[in-house]
C-alpha cells in the first residue's frame, strides 16, 4: 500500500496497516464488499461511494479500537484523539481499494485525470 500524503498521523496508519496480515486480508475483503454495494453506474460516482464507505468504516474501527478511548480526558488520551481525527481516512481508503485491485475501481488520481479531460 502506498499513501501520498505529508500528513504524519495518516503515514502512521498506512505504515502500520500494511504490516499488518490480518487487517490487510479483512480490508481486502471489506474493499469488495463495499465495492458490490455500491452497485454498477457511473465508474466515477461508483468509486466515490465506495471510498466514502471505505474511510468511514476505516475511521470508525480505529477509533473503537482506541486503547485510551476511555481516558480521553487524559494528556495521551487527548494526543491520541487528536491524532486520529487528522488522520486522511479517504487517502488511506484510496489506497486499500487500489491494493483490492476491484475490477473497474478508479483511484482519486485517475478520476480526477478523467474529470479534467472533461472540462
Amino acid at each position: 500500500m502506498h499513501v501520498d500524503s505529508t500528513n504524519q498521523s495518516t503515514l502512521a496508519v498506512a505504515s502500520w496497516l500494511m504490516s499488518d496480515d490480518r487487517a490487510n486480508a479483512a480490508i481486502a475483503k471489506t474493499a469488495r464488499v463495499f465495492w458490490e454495494k455500491a452497485g454498477e453506474g457511473d465508474p466515477l460516482t461508483r468509486a466515490d461511494r465506495t471510498r466514502e464507505a471505505m474511510a468511514g468504516w476505516l475511521q470508525t474501527k480505529f477509533e473503537e479500537q482506541n486503547p485510551l478511548k476511555a481516558h480521553e480526558t487524559t494528556l495521551y488520551g487527548v494526543l491520541m484523539a487528536s491524532a486520529l481525527r487528522s488522520v486522511e481516512w479517504d487517502e488511506i481508503a484510496d489506497s486499500c481499494l487500489r491494493e483490492a485491485e476491484l475490477g473497474g475501481y478508479l483511484g482519486r488520481r485517475e478520476s480526477i485525470a478523467l474529470e479534467a479531460i472533461d472540462l
